[in-house]
């Protein structure tokens, strides 16, 4: 199993990360979050990567490809994701996935899952947060017919 979803908390999507023993846990889950976000419903993702280990770095170039698609729909219901992060190694796969693509949403970091739960409570109710935070990069301009 890669990913545990936990849905109870709607619009908060808990995800639990484990290491990828076959390539079809990653996809189904890449599955999961298009459908999930195909319905066009607000979402909010909790990311715990406490328990992975040292997933390839392939997945970080599959999952960056994903973003990158699914930045194409018309819409963005996903308010935001918060990722915990614990170790280094994980940290940079993160990292990497944002040097391929930004995100799709604003992106929190944080180490713990009980912080992760801390800035969404603290998010929900409209307080500021002191984590890391990655922002998506703004939409390109679009040249005038002109070429101005």
């Amino acid at each position: 199993m890669f990913a545990n979803i936990n849905l109870k908390g709607f619009p908060l999507v808990n995800v639990d990360l484990y290491d990828i023993e076959k390539p079809s846990d990653f996809y189904d889950f890449l599955n999961f979050w298009e459908k999930l976000h195909d319905k066009n419903q607000e979402y909010i993702f909790l990311f715990n990567t406490e328990n992975m280990s040292m997933p390839s770095p392939s997945y970080a170039m599959k999952i960056s490809e994903f973003i990158k698609k699914m930045k194409q729909k018309p819409y963005n219901p996903l308010s935001y994701s918060i990722i915990c992060v614990k170790g280094a190694f994980i940290r940079n796969l993160v990292s990497l996935v944002f040097k391929f693509t930004s995100p799709m949403s604003p992106v929190y970091l944080v180490k713990t899952k009980e912080e992760g739960l801390q800035v969404y409570d603290d998010l929900s109710k409209g307080k500021a947060v002191t984590c890391a935070k990655v922002m998506p990069s703004p939409p390109k301009k679009e040249l005038s017919q002109s070429g101005l």
